[in-house]
């Protein structure tokens, strides 16, 4: 099983985990099978994410790339295959294709519109912002220095 596993694609491989035909186990298991076929020396899978994960707390990770990948972000154009430069100092993450490749990539980019299950979902989608301005409510500096741009708050007891 591992072994067909492996000759998966990072598509058909979240495909089948989600449908419930293998389980996050056993993806680990192949994917650490891969890993050692390929470079042997390699003992953990560093991970890259755009949003909370868990469960990546013994390996290198990169948890905040921004902006997400749901927002627009580059994130969202690397393929399976691509090589990614991880430079922690410069707090950078560059994917290894060229400048033509990238602008291809991106202008091929499709965001996909997001459906709001509750109206929490929408409030937090339309007014705060990403990850790179601390996730914040967007229109926080309309509320900074209330007294001075306001008038004092009404006393609401």
């Amino acid at each position: 099983m591992i072994d067909t596993l492996i000759q998966l694609t990072a598509s058909d491989a979240v495909q089948k985990l989600r449908s419930g035909d293998i389980s996050p186990l056993e993806m680990i298991a192949a994917a650490e099978k891969r890993i050692s076929k390929i470079e042997p020396a390699i003992n953990a899978l560093p991970t890259l994410g755009d949003g909370r994960q868990s469960g990546t707390s013994e390996s290198p990770s990169i948890l905040h790339v921004s902006p997400e990948s749901a927002a627009g972000g580059d994130l969202g154009i690397i393929k399976t295959g691509d090589k990614i430069k991880i430079d922690l100092n410069k707090r950078r993450v560059d994917v290894l294709i060229s400048n033509l490749e990238f602008k291809k990539r991106r202008s091929k980019r499709k965001v996909k519109q997001l459906n709001n299950q509750t109206p929490w979902q929408e409030l937090s989608r339309l007014t705060v912002g990403q990850l790179e301005d601390g996730a914040c409510i967007k229109t926080r500096s309309m509320y900074t220095n209330i007294v001075e741009k306001k008038g004092t708050p009404r006393h609401s007891h």
